[in-house]
């Protein structure tokens, strides 16, 4: 009988739901529009938790080529949000504490500098927006120089008083 009960306890603690996808790009891609015969391109955001708290959000154009890689377009502004995120399973919080927008701050406080939540969903997360899942198919060597220029350039978000 103590087997049992002691079985159930360790069944339940180890069973909190899934884990956050961590250290894996995930992204929601909007209407995607064709500007060839070959290639299309759309608006996308993705995200990143990354095992050690911090959390990456860039909303810019994709670009997808007839091979399906996918490129970031250069062209277009991007906006990118750093900052942390906690769990509690199955949901995910990221409190973004710096907006870097390549088209200039915006005056007062950016609408991105709040909390988003998400909810995990396998190895995906689910926003506000729809689904994020992994993205495997990108070509961008220079993906965590948003984050650092974030970081050198970005807007301060107002942290909430403790």
């Amino acid at each position: 009988m103590k087997r049992v009960l002691l079985a159930a306890i360790l069944v339940s603690a180890c069973s909190r739901g899934p884990h956050v996808p961590t250290n894996t790009l995930l992204w929601h891609v909007d209407n995607w529009s064709p500007t060839t015969p070959t290639v299309r391109r759309a608006p996308a955001r993705m995200v990143s938790f990354y095992a050690n708290g911090e959390y990456l959000e860039h909303v810019c154009y994709v670009i997808e080529q007839m091979d399906g890689s996918i490129y970031i377009s250069r062209t277009d502004p991007h906006v990118v949000a750093v900052g942390r995120w906690t769990e509690d399973r199955p949901n995910v919080t990221a409190t973004r504490t710096l907006v870097w927008r390549t088209s200039g701050a915006r005056q007062g406080t950016d609408p991105l500098c709040s909390q988003v939540d998400y909810t995990i969903s396998g190895n995906s997360v689910v926003g506000k927006d729809g689904q994020y899942s992994p993205l495997t198919s990108l070509v961008a060597p220079d993906w965590a120089d948003y984050m650092k220029d974030a970081q050198k350039r970005g807007t301060p978000c107002p942290q909430p008083a403790k």
